[in-house]
């Protein structure tokens, strides 16, 4: 998330003025940066620099579909693992 704005909604003018209601508006990030840097994390989309060392290595190759998709799966796991554990930390320590 890069925000939340919050605005109170009221009905009524003056001193008769009631809060009805909250509206809330999050605001995203852009995903886009974080799929191209996952994409060249796995080797999906690489830099010219990455490409030409492993050319020069003999290691140029395509991942199978099914190994780009345990890759993803990994990370997705990854990724489920480290949120859990950071929201026990958050939890324990009473910020949550």
């Amino acid at each position: 998330m890069a925000g939340v704005e919050t605005f109170e909604e009221y009905q009524g003018k003056g001193e008769d003025r009631v809060l009805v209601g909250y509206t809330k508006k999050v605001r995203l990030w852009d995903p886009n940066p974080s799929l191209t840097n996952m994409a060249k994390h796995l080797g999906i989309m690489a830099t010219e620099s990455i490409g030409t060392r492993m050319r020069k290595k003999g290691l140029e190759r395509v991942l199978t579909p099914l190994e780009l998709s345990a890759k993803v799966v990994y990370y997705i796991k990854l990724a489920v693992e480290r949120s859990k554990k950071f929201e026990a930390q958050k939890a324990l320590s009473g910020t949550g």
